[in-house]
């Protein structure tokens, strides 16, 4: 029995010896990407230096003052561009809508048997007969009319 006691501790330490060597393993992958990332920030360091030099040099070769007056000026000239194409839009679009609005309401007459041409004579060429007689219509003569209107429109 003392023979299995002492394989016991032994088994036992072994176990201690194991358990110490992962923690030490784990403190070294540790102190590893400790230093990877100290070294990483180290080039980024050198890297931003590098790169405020750079800009630096580009501020101070480039005319601010100037590419900044263009920029006004630019918007400027864009803004008085776009406010001529608007009017003109506007004026077109005006055109447009009066020529459409006429044909509508030429088509309303149209449609109500109105002839413009006819029922405003010229002033001046037409007379007006002071014992003119009262015409009255039949059905069958307004049919007439309205079929002749229709003819003459094709």
């Amino acid at each position: 029995m003392a023979g299995a006691k002492i394989l016991a501790q032994q088994l036992v330490r072994l176990r201690g010896h194991m358990a110490k060597m992962q923690t030490q393993a784990a403190n070294l992958r540790g102190v590893n990407i400790s230093m990877a990332t100290a070294a990483t920030t180290g080039t980024v360091g050198a890297s931003l230096a590098s790169a405020g030099k750079a800009m630096a040099a580009v501020g101070a070769a480039a005319d601010l003052p100037g590419a900044q007056k263009a920029a006004q000026q630019f918007a400027r000239e864009s803004f008085a561009m776009d406010m001529a194409a608007d009017v003109m839009d506007s004026a077109l679009e005006t055109d447009d809508l009066e020529e459409e609005t006429d044909d509508v309401v030429n088509q309303v007459l149209d449609e109500i048997g109105v002839d413009l041409s006819a029922a405003m004579a010229p002033a001046g060429k037409a007379r007006v007969a002071s014992d003119a007689k009262a015409t009255t219509i039949t059905p069958g003569q307004e049919e007439d009319d309205i079929l002749a209107r229709l003819t003459a429109l094709k």
